[in-house]
Formats: C-alpha cells, structure tokens, sequence
C-alpha cells in the first residue's frame, strides 16, 4: 500500500489516495508537526476504520469498495484476514476494523460494512 496521491492539505490534516496498484481508497491522518516532505509514493503502514457499522457476512466473494454521501464514507467488502482483531482485505490494502465482527463470522469469509472514515499511517 502506498499513498498514490496527497488530495487536499494543511500541513498538519491529510487527504490522501491509497492504492494497491489496483484499489483505491481516500485516507485521512493528522501529523503533530507540518509536513513539509511530498508524500505522494511513501509506504502506508496502516489503514484503521472509524465508526465501522453494519458488518455482515456479503452474498458474494469479491471486493468492493464504493464511495458513500460524505466526502469520507465507504461501503467496502473484503476477506476477513483476523477475527480476534479485526483485519480485512481488500485486494492488497489491508484495513483494521474499529468494531468487533459477528461470533458467527469466520476468517477467509467475506464481509460488508460501512465507515465514517479510513485513518492511515505512512512511514
């Protein structure tokens, strides 16, 4: 995962696209200190959901990522890669769930939700 494209600045709160080479989400992150460095082709460590809601198993096993009504609102589906913490994946973009997932769903299984917002870290 690296940061294809930094969308929207203040030197401290960040837009940016995040891509695998093949999917592409708009991440949010917060430096303490203005950064004064191109961002664009660094590393992103982690990507992590906020306020993810209506996590169910999907009809169908492919990805999904589709763009909701506010600026940073997603409906994804992806491959659940841990149960006990929470980790999804979408193609090569890994994210971390903020909630728990349902008992009932198992690792290698698909699933959908929503988030308010994909958070990342780049290196």
């Amino acid at each position: 995962m690296v940061v294809k494209k930094n969308l929207e600045s203040d030197g401290y709160n960040v837009d940016m696209i995040v891509t695998d080479g093949e999917h592409e989400i708009i991440c949010y992150q917060y430096f303490s200190d203005p950064i004064k460095e191109k961002i664009e082709g660094k590393k992103v460590c982690e990507v992590t959901s906020l306020l993810a809601k209506n996590i169910m198993l999907s009809e169908n096993d492919k990805y999904l990522i589709s763009k909701g009504n506010s600026y940073y609102e997603y409906h994804l589906q992806g491959e659940v890669i841990e149960t006990d913490k929470p980790i999804i994946g979408i193609g090569k973009i890994i994210i971390k769930l903020d909630q728990p997932l349902p008992k009932d769903i198992m690792k290698g299984q698909y699933i959908e939700f929503e988030v308010s917002r994909l958070d990342c870290i780049i290196e």
